[in-house]
């Protein structure tokens, strides 16, 4: 990389001495801002100061490309644009978050700015895909937030915006005390950016403002952005709105009733003060009523409730998405193995299909309807080979990126460029997925009719025309025009030249439609077919094969010109003047001739004032193709819905054991429903869909049983114990895993031989697995643990799945235990939903005892072979069986990373130590404390205390009756009376008996 570093010039000390006071003269900025200087319009930038030691030190992985100015007050690095655009860019917003802010090197004013919730701003201005770069294909949606506090009542607006989408979204909800629909709505919909009012600080004294920047944390990966607190205000939002937002039925120049528009959407203005408040301020933050900006933004109610809600640790824990850093510190290198959910499921062939993907693994459905639906679609593509091939191979391989083609013609008619006909490929490539549209249409016309002979009432057939051929037809029906408009204004040629005519490789405007144009194109066909001559020439002087061994190539730099491989190119030498090598490269030796040359530049003037002529009629092609702009959007909504369930097919497939489709509960609304009895979990041989496809593993599959029906098989809450590395971890996941792939629509990883595998739909998933501090926050370990502890006591409800690795180890032993006793009471009492809590707390397991209908232990096995020579020699089995682990074998795993012998022999006598002795002297809450009498003595006392209780029994018991003669404070009164008169003196004498005494 510093190789082709450029040097930062001036013209001399006068413009350097300019150059850093207007430098030094910006605003302060904020450590999350990093500052570049764009030099002569993209030909190279600058970093300074602290900015260019964090370029330095991540991008170049050295402080030697760092030099300084004269005076050694500034110092810089200069970055090459190829750098900057791939590099830079990405390491800064899409890996560190931070604010880009790119200024111009004459007059210092601001060109460019993106967060990583906004970022068209600089993807406009530097035609970069920064879009693209996002590991887990989201789109960059910014939110803006605002709470209202009255008494106990928390009142939360939300106003989501994807600028890259045109979309504004509006959520009003209650929310307690963790801010636990915040994090929900936050993690389904992917946010980047959060903008706050300015008065909200992590350092405020207000400690629901200061939970809420908790839960940001929390979450992570988050830029928090603050504009004045008196733009969140929805005074003038409905003015504001009439000019961004647009209607599906409003007319052309018809101007928008907001209040219609908003209440068709659910939106009330009253209730949703809040959230309008919020989209008041985010119109400000993104200068969305700009001149240059676009006004065609479509509203919508985001409704919470509609999707499971994942909080940030069960995206973690059940590796939903690739993690940020997995791929180094920059992201640069991208690993062959699956360690996600989305990588494992993406085998979609679409961007928009990825995108689609990315956003039903954050928003799993909770109806019923819909995720049958997707169900009886996947079946269908799985059982259809045919079909899914053809989609797969033949279709959807020829389906662009449509929304980032129509962004780019937007941007092409805004900026004008030298080669003005470049900006037709982008619309050349619309025009060929039209064209193979008609076959689509025929296949899935065929596809209606097979499935109408084998079944009339096929419900497969309907689905079909719901979400694929009635919105594919509408649409197809609409771009026939366009298609037609392609054909009769721009020259084709081509796409019907063959792959070795090298000389029709741009599309221009059709001459007919200019006469100017017709007597240019005719001097390029001219010159085209002078080159053409001259190559056959050529070909026959060095007696070469034409394309195969002598290549005529357009080139970048050179135009026109000759290549031959740098092992044929030896036919050069001694041929004198006539042949004039260009440039060796890897590919070979470029050469030309003194005609090619000539006829070359002829072509270049040509190409170049055909160019000029045609600008305008390219920018009205540019201009008539984004008027079907939404009809493109529209099939690409219902292509990716194609995509991802063919990909959820092909992944049930090609999985080592194929998925198969379960049964689902729906979510009740009373925990004394027949509904709520029949919700349960049965899957046979149940396996972890990430792990099963690692290399070298042999995965072991586990059945799991859950049931609220105490008379079926497995209870709601299960307690696992075993070894350490002996897979409780990935059986509780796992199961996580398999009720989130159900929920989206796609199969699942468990058997079906014996029996239909069962899932309950959850309305959330909770998981408080792992251990990690928040230093920089002032948050321990184990209050992190809390907090994700009361976030799930606040949010789950009878229909959730809580997922519990370890709890209460982050403080001492008997507190630890108390916690999570009395948190297992709670969910078991309160909260009636399935529970897997895995624990080395073994005394957990009486639960068991004390509501045995709802909780049931299970451990994971571990085969002790006892040697008397050695130690006991431990095999981790990785079957989850019923019952109860005594052991947890976390000396074993100390002996597998090779701690010293020493210090292992040292463990296991204290070990040893501390399993003998039944609790410690100093716990006063302990009753059982050891004794200091002789055996001798023991034996003496208890044979006294046996006398004392039998002749309390025969003064209390009545035989007849089998009952106490006394009430309960009588009977004791007796026993007192036995202890004080006729057994005194033996009690004064007996030292056991005194000894008990003094405990009770």
């Amino acid at each position: 990389m510093s190789s082709t570093r450029p040097d930062l010039k001036f013209s001399d000390t006068v413009d350097e001495r300019s150059y850093y006071r207007k430098y030094s003269s910006l605003p302060s900025k904020e450590s999350s801002t990093i500052r570049f200087i764009d030099h002569n319009n993209k030909d190279y930038f600058t970093a300074l100061d602290e900015d260019a030691d964090l370029i330095a030190d991540n991008i170049y992985k050295t402080q030697s490309v760092i030099k300084y100015n004269q005076n050694n007050k500034n110092r810089y690095v200069t970055i090459s644009p190829q750098v900057f655009l791939n590099n830079v860019l990405r390491f800064c917003i899409i890996d560190k978050h931070l604010k880009v802010e790119i200024y111009n090197n004459k007059t210092f004013q601001l060109t460019a700015t993106a967060t990583p919730g906004n970022l068209e701003s600089l993807a406009n201005e530097y035609g970069v895909n920064l879009e693209g770069m996002f590991q887990d294909c989201s789109n960059p949606i910014i939110a803006g937030i605002k709470f209202h506090q009255t008494g106990s009542t928390r009142k939360v607006g939300v106003c989501l915006i994807d600028v890259s989408n045109n979309t504004i979204q509006l959520s009003e909800f209650d929310d307690n005390d963790l801010f636990s629909n915040v994090e929900s709505l936050l993690l389904q919909l992917g946010v980047k950016e959060v903008v706050l009012p300015s008065n909200y600080s992590a350092t405020d004294d207000n400690t629901e403002v200061i939970k809420l920047f908790q839960v940001l944390d929390k979450i992570g990966n988050i830029v928090v952005s603050s504009v004045k607190q008196s733009l969140f205000t929805n005074k003038d939002i409905e003015q504001d709105l009439r000019k961004l937002v647009v209607s599906d039925t409003q007319k052309e120049e018809e101007e928008v009733n907001v209040e219609l528009v908003l209440a068709s959407k659910g939106i009330n203005s009253s209730d949703f003060s809040n959230s309008l408040g919020c989209c008041n301020a985010l119109i400000a933050y993104l200068s969305l009523l700009s001149e240059d900006a676009q006004n065609s933004f479509t509203i919508e109610q985001y409704n919470l409730s509609s999707y499971m809600k994942l909080d940030s640790s069960t995206m973690k824990a059940l590796n939903i998405f690739p993690n940020a850093n997995s791929n180094g510190p920059s992201g640069m290198v991208k690993s062959s193995s699956v360690s996600s959910m989305f990588e494992l499921l993406n085998k979609c062939k679409t961007t928009a299909g990825s995108r689609l993907l990315s956003q039903w693994l954050k928003q799993p459905l909770t109806s019923l309807s819909g995720i049958e639906e997707r169900q009886d679609l996947v079946n269908h593509l799985m059982e259809d080979t045919n079909f899914r091939v053809y989609v797969t191979q033949e279709f959807l391989s020829k389906v662009p990126d449509i929304r980032r083609l129509l962004k780019k013609i937007g941007n092409g008619i805004a900026k004008t460029t030298g080669n003005e006909n470049k900006k037709l490929e982008d619309v050349i490539r619309l025009y060929q997925l039209v064209l193979a549209m008609p076959d689509f249409l025929n296949m899935l016309n065929l596809v209606i009719e097979d499935l109408k002979e084998k079944d009339e009432t096929s419900s497969v057939v309907s689905l079909i025309e719901k979400y694929w051929l009635a919105p594919t037809t509408k649409s197809y029906e609409s771009l026939v025009k366009f298609q037609e408009l392609i054909e009769t204004t721009i020259d084709l040629s081509p796409l019907e030249s063959s792959a070795a005519d090298f000389l029709h490789t741009d599309f221009n405007v059709r001459p007919e439609f200019d006469e100017s144009l017709v007597e240019i194109n005719d001097k390029l066909q001219s010159s085209l077919a002078e080159i053409k001559k001259l190559h056959e020439d050529v070909g026959d002087d060095l007696n070469m094969e034409l394309d195969k061994k002598l290549k005529l190539e357009k080139h970048v730099q050179h135009g026109w010109c000759f290549r031959v491989t740098r092992i044929d190119s030896t036919v050069l030498r001694n041929t004198g003047n006539k042949y004039t090598q260009l440039q060796t490269v890897k590919a070979g030796v470029f050469f030309t001739t003194k005609k090619l040359a000539s006829l070359s530049q002829q072509y270049a003037d040509a190409s170049q004032e055909y160019n000029s002529k045609q600008r305008e009629l390219i920018k009205e092609i540019l201009s008539i193709t984004l008027t079907y702009q939404s009809v493109f959007l529209n099939l690409t909504l219902t292509l990716a819905h194609l995509d991802v369930l063919t990909g959820f097919a092909n992944a049930a497939i090609i999985a080592p054991t194929a998925f198969v489709r379960p049964k689902l509960h729906p979510l009740t609304n009373d925990i004394t429903s027949e509904e709520f009895r029949g919700r349960k979990i049965r899957l046979e041989e149940a396996r972890h869909p990430v792990l099963e496809v690692q290399d070298d593993i042999n995965f072991i599959a586990n059945n799991v049983n859950l049931s609220n029906d105490t008379e079926s098989d497995g209870k709601p809450f299960v307690i696992i114990t075993g070894p350490n590395m002996g897979g409780k971890s990935t059986y509780i996941r796992q199961i996580g895993v398999i009720s989130l792939m159900a929920q989206i629509g796609c199969f699942i990883p468990v058997s079906d031989e014996n029996y239909t595998p069962e899932l309950p739909i959850f309305d959330a998933i909770l998981s408080r697995v792992g251990a990690g501090d928040s230093q920089l926050k002032g948050l321990s370990t184990f209050m992190i643990e809390m907090l994700e502890t009361s976030s799930i006591l606040a949010t789950a409800t009878h229909n959730s799945l809580i997922i519990i690795d370890e709890l209460g180890r982050g403080t001492s032993t008997y507190d630890g235990f108390g916690l999570a006793w009395s948190i297992s009471e709670h969910l078991i009492t309160e909260k009636n939903c399935f529970t897997l809590f895995a624990t080395h707390f073994h005394e957990l397991t009486q639960l068991s005892s004390k509501y045995e209908n709802k909780v049931e232990n299970l451990h994971v096995v571990a085969h002790v072979e006892k040697d008397t020579e050695k130690d006991d020699d431990i095999t981790l089995m990785y079957r989850v069986e019923p019952g109860i682990s005594d052991k947890s074998f976390g000396i074993h795993v100390a002996e597998l990373v090779k701690f010293p012998t020493k210090i292992i022999n040292m463990a296991k006598r204290k070990a040893s130590e501390l399993q003998d002795m039944n609790v410690t002297e100093e716990d006063k809450f302990i009753q059982n404390k050891k004794t200091k009498c002789t055996k001798e003595e023991i034996d003496t006392g208890i044979e006294h205390l046996k006398s004392i209780l039998k002749k309390w029994k025969s003064l209390c018991y009545d035989p007849e009756s089998g009952k106490c003669k006394f009430e309960s404070n009588e009977a004791i009164g007796k026993l007192r009376e036995l202890v004080d008169g006729e057994y005194s003196d033996v009690i004064k004498n007996d030292k056991l008996i005194s000894e008990v005494l003094t405990v009770l």
